[in-house]
């Protein structure tokens, strides 16, 4: 979270000039103090021969005072930038245009389902060999970089069978005291869960779910295989049915 009261400022870089940038990404949010019609939420100012490659941005909430992707372009190149609409609000993708010798090319905000989508990127070249990755249980479905998490395992979306099971939720979320319960409107003596930190690691897994009315439930005491506390974080968790023939993931937060 960030305030600012310049025109330069962006969501991953105020001002770019004769520069690239390829393979990065910003996930967060940000909140600024004026209502400046050129500033982005990903670039504020592009200009001169600069070239953006491979990129996406998605947040946790919509972007405050801001209405566009890149607030201006001037005689740039701007290839393969993705953009989640639902998450940031954002459904504009360039305030403002200057120039003859602009090459916009695949340019899109895309749902949240899209964006992570492993397809929506290879379709279109990005690299998920050597340069990014994507883990249903880690960053919250979006690509990572390989370089920044070398211990993250990408996953490939043949290998991931996900059927949604209905009613299925935790609560309370975020979790500032007590258990966490994790519900699902199954009844089946076959449920495991599995619960994931930032990182990917796996902190807790059981099957000993309990029949409540109508419904399974988890409880957790927030306690890791080693039954130590875990700490303040986020955390996603994975539901299985049937010997991992369905499941359902999720993510919550711990605030101490």
């Amino acid at each position: 979270m960030a305030n600012a009261r310049l025109e330069n400022f962006g969501g991953l870089i105020g001002s770019l000039h004769r520069s690239t940038v390829r393979n990065s990404y910003f996930y967060g949010s940000f909140n600024i103090n004026i209502s400046h019609r050129t500033v982005g939420s990903l670039f504020n100012r592009i200009t001169t021969t600069s070239v953006i490659e491979n990129c996406y941005v998605s947040s946790f909430s919509e972007f405050n005072n801001v209405s566009a992707l890149i607030g201006f372009v001037s005689d740039s190149t701007i290839k393969n930038i993705y953009w989640d609409s639902q998450s940031t609000g954002v459904s504009v993708f360039i305030n403002q245009i200057h120039g003859e010798n602009n090459v916009l090319i695949n340019n899109q905000g895309l749902t949240t389902s899209e964006m992570k989508q492993l397809s929506t990127y290879e379709q279109h070249g990005w690299d998920f060999e050597n340069i990014w990755g994507i883990n249903w249980s880690f960053n919250n479905s979006y690509p990572f970089l390989r370089s920044h998490f070398p211990n993250i395992e990408h996953t490939n979306e043949e290998d991931i069978n996900i059927v949604p099971l209905t009613k299925s939720y935790v609560y309370p979320n975020p979790v500032k005291l007590g258990d966490v319960n994790f519900k699902t409107g199954l009844r089946n003596q076959n449920l495991e869960i599995t619960i994931y930190n930032i990182r990917g690691q796996i902190v807790k897994q059981s099957n000993n779910f309990q029949t409540i009315g109508e419904d399974s439930v988890f409880i957790w005491d927030r306690k890791d295989m080693n039954n130590n506390d875990v700490a303040s974080g986020v955390y996603f968790y994975r539901i299985n049915e049937n010997a991992k023939s369905s499941s359902q993931n999720g993510k919550f937060m711990i605030i101490k």
